[in-house]
Formats: C-alpha cells, structure tokens, sequence
C-alpha cells in the first residue's frame, strides 16, 4: 500500500533554506507558508506582463470570476483592449475554447465600461 506523507509548513521552510526546489529558486524565496500571502513586488516581469499573466492564468483554469479585477489591473497596467484580445485568442488554442468563450463576456463587459483611451 502506497502512503503519501504530507508536508508541515515547517518541512517546506526547510526544504527551501537547504535549496530543494528543484532549480526553480525565485519560486523557492516567494513560497511563504500556509498563512502569508507572496510578494511579487520584486519580480523580474514588469506590471503590465505580471498582469498579463495572471489573467491567462485565470482564463486558463476557468476562474472567470476573478477575471473582471485582474483585466481592469492589467489594463491600468498599460494593457491596451487589442492586446488583451490577441491574448485571449492565443488562449483559445493553448487553454481550450470553452474556457475562452466563458471569458469573452468578461472581457467585452469590462472593454465597454473602461474609458476609451484604454482601446488602443
């Protein structure tokens, strides 16, 4: 019989101070426990691609609700309406169509309700 042995927060922190994560090391300082949220204030994308990111993530895994928030940040971000569509075909290939379409409302109800001068 197979037993899985779970981790304490106490076993990651070690496991991050004697380098064990596996060559991914910025993901290693970031992880901050169960309770602490993460900063990425010192990351090596810009805020505009962090953005980015986050809301091909959300698409991605099908979290729409979260999408509105994180589409207007990235668009505060310097985003433009044209890019944030061209990400979202891309996703159509990448992350599947039906995800893609749950997200196209969110997207078109938070184009129409920013100031045009985010539509380049």
């Amino acid at each position: 019989m197979l037993r899985l042995r779970s981790c304490s927060p106490r076993d990651e922190t070690r496991a991050n101070q004697q380098g064990e994560t596996h060559g991914f090391t910025r993901i290693g300082t970031l992880y901050p426990g169960p309770r602490a949220g993460p900063s990425l204030a010192a990351s090596g994308l810009a805020p505009r691609e962090r953005s980015l990111v986050t809301v091909s993530a959300l698409v991605a895994s099908g979290q729409v609700a979260q999408v509105t928030y994180h589409l207007n940040r990235a668009m505060d971000n310097a985003l433009s309406e044209a890019e944030a569509s061209e990400a979202l075909t891309q996703l159509a290939f990448y992350a599947g169509w039906p995800n893609v379409f749950s997200a196209m409302p969110v997207f078109k109800d938070v184009f129409a309700k920013r100031p045009s001068a985010a539509r380049k």
